[in-house]
């Protein structure tokens, strides 16, 4: 036993006490060894004795004798010198022995250890030696292949070389042990134990690794075997009395046990074996420490045991299982006592079968035991009831795997086998295969923990370089499945799942599960018939046995497709999804998915499962339901969208709703895995189209740009089902776009291509160990180099994936032009530029590839076209034309022509290279969509540039082009560019075009347009898109086709001209003409036009009959294209040549559509090709009448009007007469100027045929009838001809049958009468024509000139010009003109008084100097016959009220001149007051009534003015004009005082029937007529009348024939109106009137005075107070009625008056200050009245207006009154008391004198001087 304090241990020296380096020699015998730690054991191989203290005999030597003597050589089979050698530090084996490779080292505590650098691993033991031992251990090998085999259990017995040599503690792994790591070695992981193994010099060091105990997980309900269910069939034999556990145990004296029966390690010379002294079984000194006293077996004193035997010896439990062991071993062969220590064993597992440690402590040797036991008894052919027993305590104990950890013996699973297939017992069936399971259970997780072991030495050998550490091999053979089961078992487990119990078939599927984790073994399984045996278990009902079979099936499936092909073949498939759709619970619906997901690998199964009815769907609800298993689904439809990559069926199944949002939630949760899955079931989904709107719908653009926000995830795939979803699908491109999708694609195609990192260029190395292997640093150097590069890689893939996909989506977004448009202007067109930087010839072919195509449908763009050039894009683009990638060179060319098309200017740059050179040269090119794209671009480049198409010329372009028209007549817009082309050289210049005849170009093109008319114009709406681009193409091709012909055929080229026509292309062109297409019907036409030009009648006889009359015609009249329209008209005009046209044409109808054009075009050009063509029938065709006919019936008011223009002078006047007779009323009028006759009109008014000028004239005066069109018809140039006409005499001799001169003038009236165009026609000229018509001795002449000249004289400056060309002279005379006898003529002739009198009256109202002119023009002042004369006869005997307003505004005018007053005399004066009596009785019109009274006061107004002067104010009163005013007046109605008291009724009520006498003549009964019902026209006249009559109250003679007129009664009326401005007339003239004695007698004795008191008293009581204007004329006229003293009596009975004299001075108003000063200064300034002056005030106010005044007047009287009050007792003290002293003062010095002098004299009279 080891002692720590045995001096052996360290080598000490007893009789020194002293640590010895060497170890004492032994005797002979005995060998010296080492342990792991470096001690000195001493080792007897012969007995087999182990010691750590020296044998007996041993001899110390000194060290320099030990040195010197060499130990003796060892036997041959012993090991042990070498390891006591090899523990020494100064070993003989010198470094110099050692093999190349090896290197020699101590570690930290000195020891010496070894390194092999070529193999990279240390070891203590040296490398001579260890070949030693392998020497030594072949020996050994073939010395026991000589003796006879040892029993089954000898397998423990392993001799010392090939078991562990160094050992390491897990606590203290680098304890004793050198490190490799410092040596740049990978280090090992921690474990718990490893061993050296030195089997051979190649060996690799592999540690052993004992993995920690894993507790097992028990998911489904295992069967309940009842534990006493074998206790019916124990045999009948006799058991004892007595327990075996507790009698004396047996002693294994054979000593089979070969290892520790506690840790299992093998006994070797240095691992001795020791026996429990208590249970007797045999274990190592580790396991074996604890001593106790064993009484029961002698033992009073503490002995060896086992920690078992320990524990329940100190519970004085007597029962000891560990001894009842023995008695099944091969050395007891008593059966009952066999049978006994099985039931005692049994008895004691079922007593503590919930407290395993209890178990495992007691049945230490494990399974192993037992399983001999029944390896025996099988031999023996015994199949009683202890194998039952031992199984059925097998099937519990094998459960715990430190119990079957023992098991080394492939009989035994062999056993078990042949007994679970050949046992009858149901129960020994079902223990023998939960043994099997769990036997082959622990050896899967051994050989899995294994795996793990070294995958995790090989992952830290790559990521730390350590110094490998030495392994060795499981010292276990059941390593392996193949080891201990054949393929015959596994025949026997299959044979028996149809057989047994559904429990036993639940444990052997278990079996095969177990070993399906092998693969040898999954391919024996995989041999059997097992698919057909288990596929029908699906089906079942039991979840347990389901399980275990689909796992099985699933390790089938995924080892070789062949097996899913038979599962599929045994319906497992439809098994499958029958038991998904039972939903029998969720572990069961997860195995099977994942059986499924293996099945899908292979094609037949993906098919099967998307075929069958529901599978689809219910996978989908498990994805909803279950997220653990969302990955396995995903795997599994990620493999069927494989095989189904074109399955729109599976495509439509899985855009679901719920299923598409659970893959959207799936992929925000960060899961790579997942999201790549579902990113590919996405891609899947949507290349259906009819999936996009609902993938739409289902909000999967927000998530997968969410997705591709996100910097950590990839986007690649994101980006290609985005691009998949905008292809084609507006509405998603602009979904894509609303939610930010631009500014994301951008953001990563502008992201920089990741940089390469730094990476470290040497590993680190140790600096404690001095040597380094070069070739190891270089090796970890470039693996890292490697690595770096791989991960690099992987990144710059991963970006050009996605730069690729992001450009894609761009260019599937780029046929949105609205998206298009925000991208080119986002960010300033970073993205733009960003696509055109991946242009660079540096970037990847394939991203080049899709940039350009993408860049091809963005150029259409202009604004993007113009940031490409600026960006370089056209160098590129040209760069890429010489790829060698043809997809590359069609995108190319595609972005140059759209560059071409958006910038012209790129023409002129491509010119200075060789692209049009590459471009001419692919048109040779062998693939179709290059020599496609080449004709598109040079297509482009060429338009409208003639340099490029010459430098393509030089380059062979037009020969290619030409040869290659009949090969693109199937390809229409292919063809439509080549054409393009082609056209452009045909009209570029004459050497092409002689080019292009000199080909068969001409040939072929006639050739294809029969071809595609043939081929039908196919109106069919019903085309898809395809069909209907392709018909567009096609037409297009057509287009150019026929105007290349129209350029090739040109005018003069009748050779050329003639052989084209026999070539049939008349036949070619003529059906062209029916296609609707406006350019195809033009250039048809251009060509047909030049080939009917230089035609003979034959051709043109060959035209009619092909029919192109009708396709003529129908354009003619229905095409809005003026150029179709002029081009078939000129055909038209020169097939008109031919008789037959007009002939066909009428009989078709034709001849009205082109009336109708004529009615309709808009064209000039047009209407006067279709007025020839009519002209051109009508002197060929036969027919003419019927075509004059139709003509006029269609062509109406247009065929006129455009018949003015033609040359025929017979039509031009037809015309005429005909529109003459539209204008009489409005409509037709208007029709007429709508149809454009008002020019053509005006243009044949200045024609030089008189009859068409004149028949112009007509129509013309018709239109001058309407307002609106006078402005149009003299901004047309109307006038110059109509003055023409005016004054040549020749037009007066057409054959019309009109007065043009008279005509002219109306037209001219009417034209004048027009406001806005007056002043654009007066001139001289005109005047003058018109005064001279004045003369003439026609009066309509007269009387339109007079109408004409009243208009133009409304115009200041017109009239002067009429007064300087005299035109006075010739109107006035007019006025003398008597009225005709005729009533026929007497309209004209007041129109005529009517005109001059508007002349004559604008004349003299804008040009006064006229006014004496008109006055004196006619005979002498004062005579019978001057103008004034004239003028009022006109006015006596002109019934027309007109004519009389007119002429008395001439006279209200001519009485401001101061000539006017000399032409007055009595007989004009009586004419004029006679004007007041003309009345109309019978006219009850009111408008007449007012005319009257507006007469009576233009009459009014003109006596007015001359009354002002004195002698026509005398005439007036001798004619009785104051008789006139008395029956004009009509006072108030209120009744007045008068002498007659029985009389009290208003003049206005009463009708005169005095007759007055005016110069001895009667007075007629005129007024008895006069009525005037206006309460306005009376005030009016009462107004005119009262105001005359003041002015002659002025006078003496005024005065006198006012009062015989009897007019002051009723001016007395007058004071009781309620109008102020005939009260104070009325007061005013009262005041003049009382100048007179007999006038105030007059007034006072008709109430008058009465009256004025009454007026006087009232505006001061504040009653109804007059205006101050009233006031002041009632003190006026009081003032003169005051010196009658009658009149001055009743004004003193007024008790009143001082006061209201008082109150009127007081007033603000200084006149009436002045009256009532002037009154009581006259009146009332007497001694009597002095006193009451004083009382009420009035001398207080006299001094006040001494203070406020400013009228040097008003202060005179006021003084005046004072200085005479003053002398007056009664009055002088108040004017002392009160006089304002200082005011008086000043008043001195004021400049007046009579003032200084008045108050000087009121001063000295107060005693103020």
């Amino acid at each position: 036993m080891y002692n720590p304090n045995n001096t052996g241990s360290t080598g000490m020296n007893p009789s020194t006490g002293q640590l010895n380096s060497n170890p004492p020699i032994p005797p002979p015998g005995w060998q010296i060894a080492t342990d792991s730690i470096g001690r000195f054991v001493y080792i007897n191989p012969m007995t087999q004795q182990q010691s750590w203290t020296p044998p007996p005999g041993s001899v110390y030597m000194p060290q320099t004798e030990q040195q010197q003597q060499q130990p003796p050589p060892p036997p041959a089979p012993v090991i042990a010198p070498s390891l006591s050698n090899l523990s020494t530090s100064k070993s003989s084996l010198s470094s110099s022995m050692l093999p190349d490779g090896w290197e020699e080292s101590t570690d930290a505590q000195g020891r010496v250890y070894y390194i092999d650098h070529l193999h990279k691993r240390t070891s203590w033991i040296h490398p001579n030696f260890s070949i030693q031992l392998q020497q030594q251990a072949a020996q050994q090998q073939q010395q026991q292949q000589q003796q006879p085999p040892p029993p089954p259990t000898s397998s423990a017995s392993i001799p010392i070389q090939q078991k562990p040599v160094v050992t390491s503690n897990n606590n203290n792994s680098g304890g004793y042990y050198p490190s490799m790591s410092e040596y740049g070695y990978p280090s090992p992981p921690p474990h718990h134990s490893s061993t050296v193994v030195a089997s051979s010099p190649t060996t690799q060091i592999k540690p052993q690794i004992v993995p920690p105990q894993r507790q097992p997980t028990q998911t489904i309900q295992q069967p309940q075997q009842p534990q006493q269910s074998f206790k019916a069939k124990l045999p009948s034999q006799r058991r004892t009395t007595s327990l075996f556990s507790q009698s004396a145990p047996l002693w294994d004296l054979e000593k089979t046990v070969p290892a520790c029966s506690q840790c299992y390690l093998p006994f070797t010379v240095i691992r001795r074996r020791h026996h429990c002294r208590c249970c007797q079984r045999e274990f190592c000194d580790a396991c074996s420490l604890k001593r106790i006293a064993v009484p029961q077996f002698n033992h009073n004193d503490p002995v060896r045991v086992c920690v078992y035997c320990y524990i329940h010896t100190n519970d004085h439990n007597k029962t000891c299982v560990s001894r009842l062991v023995p008695y099944i071993l091969d050395f007891h062969n008593d059966a009952n006592e066999q049978y006994q220590a099985l039931m005692e064993i049994y008895d004691f597992i079922l007593s503590n079968q919930s407290n395993y440690e209890v178990i495992e402590t007691a049945l230490v040797g494990g399974l192993k035991p037992f399983l001999d036991y029944i390896v025996r008894k099988s031999k023996e052919n015994l199949k009683g009831d202890s194998i039952a027993i031992c199984c059925q305590i097998l099937a519990f104990i094998s459960k715990d795997h430190k119990l079957v950890k023992a098991i080394n013996d492939p009989e035994h699973i062999s056993v078990l086998f042949d007994l679970m297939s050949c046992s009858e017992n149901s129960t020994v069936v079902f223990d023998c295969a939960r043994i099997l399971k769990n036997i082959l259970s622990y050896i899967d997780k051994q050989n899995h923990q294994q795996k793990q072991q070294q995958q995790q030495q090989q992952q830290q050998q790559q990521t730390t370089p350590t110094t490998p550490v030495a392994t060795i091999e499981n010292a276990n053979i059941l390593n392996k499945f193949s080891s201990v089961v054949t393929k015959a078992n596994i025949c026997q487990i299959v044979a028996l799942l149809e057989i047994i119990s559904k429990e036993s078939q639940l444990e052997c599927l278990r079996i095969l599960r177990v070993l399906a984790h092998d693969e040898e073994m999954l391919g024996l399984i995989s041999q059997s018939n097992i698919i057909e045996v288990i596929t029908p278990i699906i089906s079942s009902n039991n979840g347990d046995n389901i399980k275990s079979t689909l796992k099985i099936l699933t390790r089938l499936s995924i080892y070789d497709k062949k097996n899913a092909e038979k599962f599929y073949q045994f319906g497992g498939i439809l098994f499958l999804i029958e038991l998904l759709m039972k939903q029998l619970h969720p572990s069961i619906n997860t195995i099977s998915i994942k059986l499924l997901f293996s099945l899908s690998k292979t094609k037949l199964c993906s098919s099967a499962i998307a075929g069958v009815d529901g599978a689809i769907d219910i996978i989908m609800q498990l994805y909803a339901s279950n997220s653990q298993l969302q990955e396995t689904i995903l795997l599994m439809l990620t493999q069927i969208i494989q095989f189904e990559i074109n399955n729109q069926q599976l495509q439509k199944q899985l855009c679901n709703e719920q299923f598409i949002k659970n893959i959207c939630q799936s992929l925000s949760r960060g899961n790579s895995n997942v999201e790549s899955l579902s990113l590919s079931v996405l891609y899947f989904v949507s290349q259906n189209e009819q999936n996009k709107e609902n993938l739409q719908s289902f909000g999967i653009i927000d998530t997968i740009l969410a997705l591709i926000c996100d910097r950590g995830r990839k986007h690649a795939v994101p980006l290609e089902i985005l691009s998949k979803l905008a292809f084609n699908n507006e509405s998603v491109c602009q979904s894509i776009f609303e939610v930010g999708g631009l500014s994301v694609l951008i953001d990563i195609i502008t992201t920089p291509p990741p940089t390469p990192s730094a990476s470290n260029t040497t590993p680190p190395i140790s600096p404690t160990i001095p040597y380094h292997d070069e070739e190891l640093l270089q090796q970890q150097l470039q693996q890292q180099q490697q690595q770096q590069t791989q991960e690099q890689d992987e990144k710059s893939i991963e970006f050009k994936k996605v730069q690729y996909n992001a450009v894609k989506l761009i260019g599937n977004l780029s046929y949105s032009p609205s998206i298009v448009q925000e991208f080119v202007h986002f960010d300033s067109g970073a993205g733009i530029k960003a696509l055109v930087a991946l242009l660079n010839p540096s970037v990847d072919e394939s991203l080049k590839q899709i940039t350009s195509e993408a860049l091809s449908n963005l150029c259409d763009n202009e604004a993007c076209s113009i940031l490409v050039l600026s960006e370089g894009g056209l160098t590129y683009s040209m760069a890429l034309l010489s790829s060698s990638n043809p997809l590359i060179k069609t995108n190319a060319l595609k972005l140059l022509q759209k560059l071409a098309i958006h910038s012209p200017e790129i023409k002129f740059v491509i010119s200075e290279g060789a692209s049009i050179r590459q471009i001419v040269e692919m048109l040779s090119n062998q693939t179709a969509d290059i020599k496609k794209c080449a004709i598109y671009s040079l297509a482009e480049i060429c338009k409208d540039n003639a340099a490029n198409r010459d430098q393509a010329y030089k380059y062979g372009c037009l020969p290619l082009l030409i040869n290659a028209f009949n090969t693109y007549v199937n390809d229409p817009k292919s063809l439509v560019c080549l054409l393009e082309i082609i056209s452009g050289y045909a009209s570029q210049s004459e050497q092409y075009r002689q080019l292009i005849l000199g080909t068969d170009l001409v040939q072929s093109i006639i050739e294809y347009l029969f071809t595609a008319t043939s081929g039908g114009n196919n109106n069919n709406n019903n085309h898809d898109s395809d069909q209907q681009e392709k018909d567009g193409f096609l037409m297009q091709s057509r287009v150019y086709c026929v105007l290349i012909l129209s350029q090739l055929i040109k005018e003069g080229m009748n050779d050329h001209i003639r052989k084209i026509i026999d070539s049939g292309i008349i036949l070619a062109l003529v059906p062209l003409l029916s296609i609707k297409n406006s350019y195809l019907q033009e250039y048809t036409l251009k060509i047909l036009k030049t080939i009917t030009r230089s035609s003979s009648s034959d051709l043109r006889e060959t035209l009619i009959t092909s029919g192109i009359l009708l396709p003529l015609s129908t354009l003619v009249s229905t095409t809005r294209n003026e150029s179709i329209q002029t081009d078939s008209l000129s055909i038209l005009i020169e097939l008109s040549k031919n008789p037959e046209c007009g002939n066909y044409l009428l009989e078709t109808n034709a001849i009205a559509l082109i009336s109708e054009l004529v009615n309709n075009a808009k064209s000039q050009v047009v209407r006067s090709l279709a007025i020839q063509l009519i002209s051109m029938l009508f002197d060929s065709s036969s027919m003419n009448g019927n075509i004059w006919e139709i003509f006029t019936s269609k062509a109406g008011i247009p065929g006129l009007v455009a018949l003015l223009s033609s040359s025929n002078t017979a039509a031009q006047i037809t015309s005429a007469n005909a529109l003459s007779s539209i204008v009489v009323d409005g409509p037709g009028r208007a029709r007429v100027v709508e149809a454009g006759g008002l020019t053509a009109l005006i243009q044949s008014l200045s024609s030089d045929n008189i009859n068409v000028a004149c028949s112009s004239l007509v129509t013309i005066l018709g239109l001058s009838l309407e307002d609106e069109l006078c402005e149009s018809i003299v901004g047309f140039g109307a006038m110059p001809p109509l003055l023409n006409i005016l004054a040549s005499k020749e037009y007066l001799s057409n054959n019309i049958g009109i007065d043009s001169k008279l005509y002219a003038c109306e037209t001219i009236f009417n034209l004048v009468s027009n406001a806005q165009c007056r002043p654009n026609i007066v001139d001289n000229k005109l005047i003058i024509q018109l005064l001279d018509l004045l003369f003439s001795d026609r009066d309509v002449y007269c009387a339109v000139s007079c109408k004409t000249l009243a208009v133009l004289a409304s115009d200041p400056n017109t009239a002067k010009s009429v007064c300087e060309q005299g035109g006075i002279v010739g109107l006035v005379p007019i006025l003398s003109l008597q009225p005709p006898s005729s009533p026929d003529q007497m309209a004209s002739y007041e129109n005529t008084l009517m005109s001059v009198a508007v002349v004559l009256t604008n004349l003299a109202k804008f040009n006064e100097s006229s006014r004496s002119v008109i006055l004196s023009c006619v005979g002498e002042a004062k005579s019978e016959n001057d103008s004034l004369s004239l003028i009022l006869s006109v006015l006596t005997r002109s019934q027309n009220l007109k004519i009389r307003l007119q002429l008395l505004d001439l006279l209200q005018i001519l009485s401001e001149d101061k000539d006017f007053v000399n032409y007055l005399q009595t007989t004009t004066i009586q004419k004029l007051l006679s004007l007041l009596e003309q009345t109309d009785n019978n006219n009850n019109n009111s408008g007449e009534q007012s005319d009257q009274l507006l007469a009576i006061f233009k009459v009014l107004s003109v006596i007015i003015y001359i009354s002002y002067m004195a002698e026509p104010r005398k005439i007036l009163l001798d004619c009785g004009c104051l008789n006139h005013l008395v029956h004009l007046l009509s006072p108030p109605p209120e009744v007045l005082v008068s002498l007659d008291l029985s009389n009290n009724i208003s003049l206005l009520d009463l009708t005169p029937t005095i007759n007055q006498v005016s110069n001895g003549k009667e007075k007629s009964d005129a007024y008895k007529k006069i009525k005037i019902e206006s309460i306005e026209d009376k005030e009016e006249i009462n107004k005119i009348s009262l105001n005359l009559i003041h002015t002659f109250s002025f006078s003496d003679r005024g005065m006198n024939e006012i009062r015989n007129s009897k007019l002051v009664k009723t001016i007395l009326r007058f004071l009781d109106s309620k109008i102020e401005d005939q009260i104070s007339t009325s007061l005013r003239i009262i005041s003049n009137l009382s100048l007179s004695g007999l006038n105030r007698l007059e007034i006072n004795s008709l109430g008058g005075m009465e009256k004025i008191l009454d007026m006087f008293t009232t505006n001061s009581s504040g009653g109804n107070p007059f205006t101050p204007s009233v006031t002041l004329n009632v003190l006026t006229a009081l003032y003169n009625m005051l010196f009658s003293a009658d009149n001055f009596n009743l004004f003193i009975k007024r008790t009143n008056c001082f006061n209201i004299l008082g109150q009127y001075l007081s007033l603000p108003n200084e006149p009436i200050q002045l009256y009532a000063a002037m009154i009581i200064n006259r009146h009332l300034n007497q001694d009597k009245y002095a006193e009451q002056l004083s009382s009420t005030g009035v001398i207080q106010c006299l001094f006040a207006i001494l203070s406020t005044a400013s009228s040097e007047n008003l202060i005179f009287y006021a003084l005046k009154t004072i200085d005479e009050l003053i002398y007056f007792d009664s009055s002088r003290q108040i004017i002392c008391n009160s006089l304002p002293v200082e005011i008086l003062k000043t008043i001195q010095s004021v400049p007046h004198q009579y003032l200084q002098e008045l108050s000087k004299h009121i001063l000295s009279s107060c005693g103020h001087l």
